[in-house]
């Protein structure tokens, strides 16, 4: 049993091990809050994006930030929120959605090709902590919440 849990750490410790490619510094000197309370990768992996307290989501081109990756890299794409963002997820099926959790409740859903919010849903009473697109159905979206409540949309519906 001994042997079984030194080759088991062995072999933990031989590979698991990250490599950093890139440190991006996630706010400047006039912000108050830099906190990125999510990222997340676009189904395609060319983009990835941040959001958190500052009430802005940064996108960003991987390809341009990792084949330059001694200079700080600057967001392709940067859109301010009206309040505080405490989650996102891409959407699985429209590779240019983006969707939104915020600190009032408010799940919102991003087209990133023309920087616009395109669709809102305010149900949630309290703080809402997570949102996630659905794998298998491209019109579904689920979020959940401080009022402890999942909410599930269809993004079929323009707004709630």
């Amino acid at each position: 049993y001994v042997d079984q849990v030194a080759d088991t750490l062995l072999s933990i410790s031989k590979h698991g091990r990250l490599k950093l490619e890139v440190e991006i510094p996630s706010g400047d000197m006039l912000q108050k809050s830099a906190i990125i309370s999510s990222i997340g990768f676009n189904a395609k992996q060319e983009y990835f994006a941040t959001a958190g307290v500052s009430k802005r989501i940064k996108i960003y081109d991987i390809q341009n930030v990792l084949e330059d990756r001694f200079r700080i890299p600057c967001p392709i794409l940067e859109l301010t929120w009206r309040s505080k963002l405490s989650d996102l997820d891409w959407s699985k099926h429209e590779n240019a959605h983006l969707a939104t959790s915020d600190y009032d409740g408010m799940i919102s859903v991003w087209d990133i090709d023309s920087g616009q919010n395109i669709l809102e849903y305010d149900e949630h009473e309290k703080r809402a902590w997570s949102v996630n697109f659905s794998k298998t159905d491209a019109s579904l979206l689920a979020s959940g919440s401080d009022d402890g409540t999942v909410k599930v949309y269809s993004t079929k519906q323009t707004r709630s």
